[in-house]
């Protein structure tokens, strides 16, 4: 936890995105909790201490920045390993700016 934001690593970037999935779908239907948004990022991370850190890390933390409430933006290194996987429907949100990072290309998950 991080203030009023939660992390969390999995081996696998499907793993990843069902859950993202399943948390947007809970908050989305529950009228009293607040909407949430929700970013992946794929990648190798540093664990140490009971916490995580690297680049893919401030990578989902501005992504979250650019999403919108209840719905699920992923990286494109996250796309590239969901893009062949029936679950899943990946849609461009085109080219952002993410500050401290650079300009990203943006995906949308939904479940297929």
């Amino acid at each position: 936890m991080i203030g009023d934001e939660a992390m969390f690593t999995v081996e696998a970037p499907d793993q990843a995105a069902h859950i993202a999935l399943e948390l947007a779908a809970v908050f989305r239907e529950r009228d009293d909790l607040p909407g949430v948004r929700v970013s992946l990022a794929s990648g190798p991370v540093l664990a140490r201490d009971g916490d995580v850190y690297g680049p893919v890390v401030n990578l989902a933390s501005r992504l979250v920045e650019a999403c919108r409430t209840d719905s699920v933006v992923v990286s494109q290194s996250t796309r590239d390993h969901l893009v062949d996987n029936p679950a899943f429907k990946l849609r461009s949100l085109g080219m952002k700016h993410l500050r401290h990072i650079g300009t990203v290309r943006l995906y949308r998950l939904r479940p297929a």
